[in-house]
């Protein structure tokens, strides 16, 4: 209970850094909208087992993080990141068991009941999401962290017993061995269609295998007095190169950005740049640029070039994106109500440019193979509008796509009704699209400039401006 008391003071010391990210994740569709994959995640049943490929690359993944590849040529359950991150070093997974032999009743039962409680949620799916609060199916930032941690001091007061008891149980350790390196080459696919595919690294197998049997041999050793000395040097040695050896997987086997590539005219750093700083040179009021391609050099597409390359954008990779700039996105139908994936992946504007206009972009980038061509939005709008009609939210979804569009020209889209304005009904929009002609948009977008806000200043959490009414 005091440990308690003293966790909530530090909880409350926190706050001022924690409370922001706090607020944003209960204002994102994750959590607090209807697109959260907490439904599909409830309806797991409680004791339902983890499927065989998670499994397995769980309890491979306790010899190294790296065994079923690495960065972006993982083959194992979901995804290098996301996926169970559980190595801690070879060692503590010879000295976890010898704990159970402790003379100590209460403690042995106290270690059992610990372990067994951090393996219950990669055995039942279901308990792996409760902790997550039924936001998302990964292991990271929590049992990523928490079972290595666990592994590695259950390793470490081993490890302390058998220094301090001089009581090292032969049987087990040899047993623990056999079972570590059965569970390396059991035919865990037998059956499976990716049976035959080479998901584990053999190299790295044998190297794993190597470190075991040098490991189970000096533990051994600290058997005999006159060997204790050396084998304790000895185990510090072999920590050392096991560290060594498989960091070095981890950091240099995957896809890296090299040196060229940063300083030449390629991935962040290529001409948007330039395109960029030719705007800015010639506009220096608020306005959002689109980018009908990705600068990155990675395997996907990046949805926050603007923030690598400072413009404003309108596409957003975020774990919890906001929940009223999903809602605008799935009204205006860019992304399918209920989707979970697109409203982290949030695509933006980028084939919408009539859209576009009424979220201020302003310009476009178009690139060929090397060179970045600007375009201008004729249509486009400041930020700030105001309308003399409005449209009532269940009038909106009944129109058609394109009308959702061109209805935001003609009124603000609202629950309320404003009996001091005009309302814009199905029939009416329908009407007013049948006269649309691009002239004709463009006199209506001149005349919403006209009583648009004018800005004088401008930042993230500050706008100041001026307007006529």
């Amino acid at each position: 209970m005091k440990l308690a008391g003293i966790a909530a003071i530090g909880v409350g010391i926190s706050a001022v850094f924690s409370f922001e990210n706090l607020l944003t994740m209960i204002g994102s569709p994750r959590v607090s909208g209807e697109v959260g994959a907490t439904s599909s995640l409830l309806s797991t049943p409680i004791f339902e087992l983890a499927d065989r490929f998670q499994g397995v690359t769980a309890i491979m993944r306790f010899f190294s993080n790296d065994l079923m590849g690495t960065g972006s040529y993982f083959d194992g359950w979901y995804n290098y990141l996301e996926a169970p991150v559980f190595y801690c070093g070879l060692l503590p997974l010879l000295l976890v068991p010898q704990i159970f032999l402790l003379t100590d009743k209460r403690k042995r039962i106290g270690f059992i009941i610990f372990l067994f409680l951090w393996m219950i949620p990669v055995i039942f799916p279901f308990f792996r999401y409760a902790l997550y609060a039924f936001v998302g199916d990964y292991y990271k930032k929590g049992l990523s962290l928490f079972i290595p941690v666990t592994v590695l001091l259950f390793g470490l007061y081993g490890l302390e017993h058998i220094q301090k008891k001089k009581n090292l149980n032969i049987i087990v350790l040899l047993l623990t061995f056999s079972i570590l390196l059965a569970a390396l080459y059991l035919p865990f696919f037998h059956g499976k269609s990716y049976a035959m595919e080479d998901l584990i690294n053999k190299d790295l197998r044998i190297v794993i295998i190597c470190f075991l049997v040098f490991y189970t041999g000096v533990l051994y050793s600290l058997r005999f007095e006159r060997f204790r000395k050396y084998g304790k040097v000895l185990l510090l040695v072999l920590v050392c190169i096991e560290l060594r050896a498989f960091s070095s997987i981890t950091v240099n086997y995957r896809q890296t950005v090299t040196r060229e590539q940063f300083e030449s005219k390629v991935g962040y750093n290529d001409y948007t740049k330039d395109a960029i700083d030719y705007i800015r040179s010639k506009d220096t009021g608020f306005y959002r640029i689109n980018k009908v391609y990705s600068s990155s050099l990675a395997e996907h597409p990046s949805f926050n070039d603007a923030m690598v390359q400072g413009y404003y954008g309108t596409t957003s990779y975020a774990s919890f994106n906001k929940q009223e700039y999903i809602d605008f996105l799935q009204a205006t139908e860019i992304i399918k109500k209920g989707d979970e994936i697109q409203t982290r992946w949030a695509e933006g504007l980028y084939q919408r440019p009539l859209l576009q206009a009424i979220a201020s972009v302003k310009y476009n980038l178009v690139k060929s193979k090397y060179d970045v061509t600007v375009m201008k939005n004729i249509f486009s709008l400041p930020l700030g509008l105001t309308y003399d009609a409005y449209i009532t939210t269940k009038d909106y979804e009944q129109l058609s796509k394109a009308q959702k569009t061109l209805a935001l020209f003609q009124g603000v889209v609202t629950d309320s009704v404003l009996p001091e304005f005009d309302r814009i009904g199905t029939d009416d929009m329908a009407d007013i699209i049948k006269k649309y002609s691009g002239r004709g948009l463009l006199k209506k977008v001149n005349r919403m400039r006209s009583d648009a806000l004018k800005m004088t200043y401008f930042s993230q959490k500050n706008i100041k401006g001026e307007i006529n009414l």
